[in-house]
């Protein structure tokens, strides 16, 4: 029998950065940075967290699992972190904007790119919950800006499914070709990000948070994507994951899965990876689940649509696959 002690007086907080204008720091005819941020708890300097680093981008938004724990706060108490910046130097294994495990590089060649302020309290933040529009501070270097986003877990979704974790798998079919090049001959070279649907009622409009982001396939209109596995509490916040009957007043967290067309960056031209939007769908867990195909990954009898938005028209621009979507 294996006991799982839980503290009550603690609470865990996720960030999500997102970086803009960052100086480039690769060096002439060598492309363009591959930013990746490291966060450290001024309080508990043993938790540090990394986002994946982004290839040749100086204006990521990183995607990769942040969080720590700290204790239950008093009011005049505050939550400070301390945030810099690195150019990924190590081997990569693929080209384009990429979230790769960290397991599998390393970095300890890595170039410090700028820093933040040197503490950021990220309590206000959490004062204002969903509703939040962020905190963006400036780099010590002047150049550039990281907007800072921090949410608490729900402690009865801690409680739950600390341990949880999505397996999935999807693929595209028939997706329009968005990069048809001068001679009709260039093919779209898609990936998918999927992102997390904060509603925010008195703003008015919701706050999308990238959770996770495919590899790039190049030249491909029916892509089909390795198996992967991601934290549920990091997909949902452990959002929808109970019967229905025990959560009749929560809705599910909705999903946007969105397939972009990634452009390999120009070194000569001096321009950086660039991505185009093909279309999205929105979705849930629960929705994936009920989506799984059943005669192979051709199948197009659950498919979802993807569809591109312009104004108040909607066209669709190819079918979502979902070949695996599992909970463990």
């Amino acid at each position: 029998v294996t006991f799982t002690y839980i503290q009550f007086n603690i609470m865990r907080v996720q960030l999500h950065l997102e970086a803009k204008g960052l100086k480039n720091i690769a060096g002439m005819f060598k492309g363009y940075s591959d930013p990746y941020a490291v966060v450290r708890l001024a309080s508990d300097e043993s938790q540090t967290c990394r986002t994946e680093y982004i290839k040749n981008c100086l204006s990521p938004n990183w995607c990769g699992k942040l969080n720590f724990t700290c204790p239950e706060l008093d009011e005049d108490d505050e939550i400070n972190i301390e945030i810099s910046i690195y150019d990924h130097n190590g081997n990569h294994k693929s080209s384009g904007d990429k979230t790769t495990e960290e397991k599998e590089h390393n970095y300890d060649n890595d170039t410090l790119m700028t820093t933040t302020e040197t503490l950021v309290d990220i309590k206000p933040l959490l004062e204002e919950g969903i509703e939040s529009e962020g905190m963006t501070v400036d780099c010590t270097d002047g150049i550039g800006t990281v907007t800072i986003h921090a949410t608490q877990i729900p402690q009865k979704n801690l409680l739950r499914h600390e341990h949880a974790t999505f397996a999935f798998q999807l693929r595209c079919l028939n997706l329009l070709n968005v990069e048809k090049g001068t001679m009709g001959l260039d093919r779209t070279d898609p990936f998918f990000e999927i992102a997390k649907k904060y509603k925010r009622p008195t703003k008015g409009r919701p706050r999308l948070q990238p959770v996770y982001r495919s590899e790039v396939i190049a030249d491909h209109l029916n892509p089909c994507w390795d198996r992967d596995i991601i934290d549920i509490l990091h997909l949902c916040d452990g959002i929808g994951l109970d019967n229905a009957s025990d959560n009749d007043d929560e809705e599910d967290m909705t999903l946007v899965i969105t397939v972009f067309d990634g452009t390999e960056p120009d070194t000569f031209l001096s321009q950086p990876f660039t991505r185009t939007e093909v279309g999205s769908v929105e979705t849930s867990l629960r929705a994936l689940q009920d989506s799984v195909t059943l005669g192979g990954n051709g199948d197009t009898t659950n498919a979802m649509r993807l569809k591109r938005h312009k104004g108040d028209r909607a066209k669709e621009v190819g079918l979502l696959v979902v070949l695996k979507a599992e909970l463990r």
